[in-house]
């Protein structure tokens, strides 16, 4: 009796542990939409200054619409929203892409949930690191 119950335990172990991840979601399932835009940082490691900006709260009404077009286009409205420009993006996987207001440097999820996105990108200028985030909220 007592080596079924540890039978039945292994078991029991053994399916529980055997969970299937599950899959990552599409960088369109992710991204596509518009999205209030939170904070804007632009800063290097080590520190400069004279040229890094953390803009938090942006102004209000600034925001980011990825859309789903024949082009992927991206509409970049900072500044309250006033007079946006529209860029397109680009898939890289599921978790980067380009954006054509910042030719060929890699875009990369740090977060992805139903209501935030945080995305940003690294480069070295000059031998320091140059990082460039932006924080969002889905529009309702």
């Amino acid at each position: 009796m007592k080596k079924l119950m540890l039978c039945f335990s292994l078991l029991m172990l053994c399916l529980g542990a055997c969970k299937k991840d599950k899959p990552t979601q599409s960088l369109e399932t992710r991204i596509l939409g518009k999205w209030s835009w939170v904070r804007f940082q632009d800063y290097h490691e080590p520190a400069n200054a004279n040229t890094d900006e953390d803009i938090n709260p942006m102004t209000a009404g600034s925001f980011i619409e990825f859309l789903n077009q024949p082009d992927n286009n991206l509409v970049y409205g900072p500044n309250g929203g006033v007079n946006p420009n529209t860029y397109s993006w680009t898939k890289i996987d599921d978790n980067s892409f380009t954006m054509s207001i910042y030719p060929g440097i890699t875009q990369k999820i740090l977060i992805s949930t139903n209501t935030d996105l945080v995305f940003y990108s690294e480069q070295i200028d000059n031998g320091v690191k140059h990082i460039i985030k932006h924080t969002l909220t889905k529009s309702p």
